[in-house]
């Protein structure tokens, strides 16, 4: 059968359906028969439950991420930015910064003591993070 370049520039043999299978995995249709009720839910599933559970683990890499759940790492970060809208460290810092509010709110804990207690290597960098999202510093945030 003659290929023809269909219009997000995936070539498929004319006439097999898999560009409409496609389209369906891709808009997230649980009933997709080409992927087998979308496989990959699982996956991103796993993963993001594994950001939650190693957030603060400074070392925790897209690739320990990719390798528990056997992807490669390019396309854990594809498939999340596909059906979640944000990248593998976005989601870890959004965790990050969350369980950061959280602990803020207990004085007795210095603002270093959580910035390294929420996985950022360093003061400055969590700093720098908590000051974009929330427009003011850590200990600035705890004050006001």
């Amino acid at each position: 059968m003659p290929e023809q370049r269909e219009p997000l520039g995936i070539r498929f043999a004319a006439g097999t359906g898999h560009y409409g299978q496609l389209e369906a995995w891709l808009s997230g249709d649980p009933l997709c028969g080409c992927f087998a009720a979308n496989p990959t839910d699982w996956r991103i599933a796993a993963v993001l439950a594994r950001i939650e559970a190693r957030f603060s683990d400074s070392r925790f890499s897209l690739d320990e991420a990719a390798r528990h759940v056997g992807l490669s790492r390019w396309h854990l970060e594809r498939l999340l930015r596909v059906r979640t809208g944000k990248s593998f460290t976005c989601h870890v810092l959004e965790v990050r910064l969350r369980q950061a509010q959280m602990l803020l709110r207990d004085r007795s804990r210095s603002v270093k003591e959580v910035a390294y207690s929420t996985g950022f290597g360093s003061l400055r960098s969590f700093d720098r993070h908590f000051r974009r999202i929330h427009g003011v510093p850590p200990s600035g945030w705890r004050s006001g």
